[in-house]
């Protein structure tokens, strides 16, 4: 019998069908500003899910990858239902994006309702559905609609013993990777789930899900097979093929930066923009010591990505963030702590641990404070090796890392201890969220390389469960009034709110529209394919190039040649780099400001016919 919605049921889904439309809403401010083709990632999927549609062509290979390989094409079906429904191409991935988020919210609300009731449900489902680092998109930065799902049907295995459901999981952690390879962290945080639970797998529902992505790797291990699997090994490995014996990647400079201390700017890591201090900067050196170091730093500096990336309240000061991310801390130790319970040894001692004063949790904390500082900074810093300048500022950097995060660690630890014992009926789904968080953000931080901060991106979601259930425990120990435990939640919420993201899109939408300025790429593109219909029986040469304040000239031809085959079905027009001949040629200006640039042409025997938003389109003279 199938059970009927009641109010509460209808008014969750509202919920998240209102986040999800939210989301969406900002995310896509200020599209037709956007060029189609910014992304060559999206690029090469939506040309997949074209000629899969157009001409039934299996995709058999996706983007490129950062280590100059090809990775799956799994988001190429992902596109397939932009490609149908929406006539622009930079709206090509709104359907399937907003559907995944839709799904990725679902899931985590099933997630953490299940495990620390609706009110955490509703908050974990506004922290991740509005932030901008996991909103609906499609650009390949692992997609956490597989991950979550996965954790999903994980906790319905060891829960509810539900043999099927590890299959599922499994299927999904399969699709995942086919769209993303680089969640497979949370696939090795599956396996640590089923070593500890052991719950019933029925084999024929798993030979099922094995069979069925098969089917749907195939054809990209078809063309590896071609290839002596050489992408599939250097994901595995990290390893680049461009570097001469295919060395492991390793970061060029390590910033030295403290919990909530901003890495990036614009997406570029800090060390790299120019930007940064060079006194915060360990470099790599040669011997183990110099290599000690440098791990050291990057594994440090990695420990509160997502927290540190400029996404959050401020750029500066660092304290806020840092301050968010010791609320994460607390809520991954209350799941550890939470699970721990169920251990029989640990269990009978728990009354003792509850019976503690809050005070002496306080008191622990204080003192383990100060110890830490007291050791690592004074006492140590200034005695360390004052011989070897470089040696010694590598020392003090690193000394400066372990005093904050060491610190903020053991806060955490004692608040996050304090909250679980006041847990009375503590979740059973403890154990798997706990293994499942810890598992991935340890193997992110391990594997992941320091300068890709969008490597963490899919891993927000369950970051969010874990300062929800930070905000659950509190409420379990103080048992507020209903009104306190809402507004409890809603302060969890604004804490973690993008304001300066809102805020950006908001002016924009204020300014130019919601949709924005036509951008000069479109328009540009539109031009020259009607130039193309109005000769169909010619075929036109098409050179493009980029103007940039030093006249460096690029090849930068690729975003018209996919537009014009494949947008506007133009396919007697040929584009390419500068050359003899062409009949019209494009020239895409890079300066500091895009609107000023030389009048007229680069070239004798062209004139200028068109000019917008930073392009300019000469043809040659008759």
């Amino acid at each position: 019998m199938i059970k009927r919605f009641s109010l509460a049921d209808l008014a969750d889904l509202g919920w998240i069908v209102a986040i999800t439309l939210a989301a969406s809403l900002l995310m896509y401010s200020g599209w037709r500003d956007q060029s189609p083709f910014d992304s060559p990632d999206i690029l090469a999927h939506q040309g997949n899910a074209i000629d899969l549609l157009r001409n039934g062509v299996i995709p058999y290979r996706g983007q490129g990858l950062s280590y100059s390989g090809w990775g799956p094409p799994g988001t190429s079906y992902l596109m397939v239902p932009g490609v149908l429904l929406m006539p622009d191409p930079r709206l090509a991935e709104v359907p399937g994006a907003v559907l995944l988020h839709f799904g990725t919210l679902l899931f985590l609300f099933l997630i953490v309702r299940g495990s620390l009731g609706r009110g955490a449900a509703w908050a974990a489902v506004a922290l991740a559905g509005l932030l901008p680092i996991t909103g609906p998109t499609l650009w390949p930065n692992g997609h956490p609609f597989f991950v979550v799902g996965m954790l999903y049907f994980l906790i319905r295995w060891v829960r509810d013993r539900a043999p099927r459901a590890f299959s599922a999981a499994l299927l999904l952690a399969g699709l995942g990777m086919y769209v993303y390879f680089t969640i497979a962290p949370a696939l090795i945080a599956m396996a640590l789930i089923a070593l500890i639970y052991r719950r019933p797998v029925s084999w024929r529902s798993f030979a099922a899900a094995l069979a069925a992505l098969i089917v749907v790797w195939w054809p990209y291990l078809h063309f590896e097979a071609g290839r002596g699997f050489t992408d599939i090994g250097i994901m595995v490995l990290r390893r680049d093929l461009t570097v001469a014996q295919a060395q492991p990647s390793t970061p060029v400079y390590c910033y030295a930066s403290l919990p909530g201390e901003l890495d990036f700017q614009d997406r570029v890591y800090m060390p790299w923009t120019g930007e940064s201090d060079p006194h915060r900067v360990i470099y790599p050196g040669a011997g183990r010591g110099a290599q000690f170091e440098l791990q050291l730093c990057t594994l440090l500096n990695k420990s509160d990505r997502n927290f540190d990336s400029g996404y959050f309240l401020v750029n500066d000061p660092a304290w806020p963030a840092g301050l968010l991310f010791g609320v994460y801390l607390t809520g991954c130790w209350v799941l550890v702590f939470g699970a721990l319970r169920g251990v029989e040894k640990i269990s009978k001692g728990w009354s003792r641990v509850r019976a503690i004063p809050v005070w002496k949790f306080l008191l622990a904390c204080a003192l383990g404070t100060a110890l830490i500082f007291l050791l690592i900074r004074p006492a140590v810093l200034g005695t360390l090796l004052v011989g070897d300048p470089d040696w010694n500022l590598s020392a003090r950097l690193l000394l400066a890392q372990i005093s904050a995060y060491g610190i903020l660690l053991w806060i955490s630890m004692g608040i996050g201890l304090l909250l679980a014992s006041r847990w009375e009926d503590a979740p059973k789904e403890m154990g798997v969220l706990a293994a499942m968080i810890g598992g991935c953000g340890f193997l992110l931080v391990v594997l992941s390389e320091i300068e890709r901060s969008w490597r963490f991106w899919w891993f927000w979601p369950l970051q969010c469960i874990a300062i929800v259930a930070a905000a659950a425990g509190l409420i379990q120990w103080i048992k507020p009034s209903r009104g306190i435990t809402i507004a409890v939640w809603i302060l969890a919420v604004g804490l973690f709110f993008p304001y300066r993201s809102v805020m950006a899109k908001t002016d924009s939408i204020l300014h130019y529209g919601y949709g924005g300025r036509e951008s000069g790429e479109m328009q540009a593109l539109q031009w020259l394919a009607g130039a193309a219909r109005k000769n169909p029986e010619t075929t036109i040469s098409i050179g493009v190039t980029r103007f940039q304040d030093e006249g460096d000239i690029t090849l930068a031809w690729g975003w018209l040649d996919f537009g014009l085959r494949y947008i506007n079905k133009a396919p007697n027009a040929v584009a390419s780099d500068i050359a003899p001949g062409n009949d019209y040629r494009v020239v895409e200006f890079l300066g500091t400001d895009r609107d000023v640039h030389p009048v007229g042409c680069l070239w004798d025997g062209y004139d200028l016919v068109w000019e917008s938003r930073g392009y300019a389109i000469c043809a040659r003279t008759p």
